[in-house]
């Protein structure tokens, strides 16, 4: 195991702090509000269409944007599990509290 024990709070300007908790908020606002608009879109598509293939099609396109939503929604998740881990006392996570 590899563990390090560096002030990462005093090397990162406070700025692209503030920069990086905006951007990852901004995205875990927008990722739900798309997923929830593209979905609505794809399935009134598929009722005025009444073909059964295409309510498939129009579902099976929402269940991938689903679970693309979900992976990029939980990058953040992901990212600060990794750091822990390599970090031994979170550190590195303090500073974006």
């Amino acid at each position: 195991m590899l563990f390090l024990d560096i002030d990462y709070c005093a090397k990162m300007p406070e700025g692209l702090i503030t920069l990086i908790k905006a951007i990852l908020g901004l995205i875990q606002f927008l990722i739900p509000m798309g997923l929830i608009l593209m979905g609505t879109i794809d399935f009134g598509k598929s009722v005025f269409a009444g073909s059964e293939d295409e309510i498939k099609k129009n579902q099976q396109r929402f269940i991938q944007r689903l679970i693309a939503a979900v992976l990029v929604f939980l990058v953040a998740t992901i990212v600060r599990a990794v750091i822990s881990f390599v970090a031994n006392n979170n550190s590195a996570l303090d500073c974006f509290k």
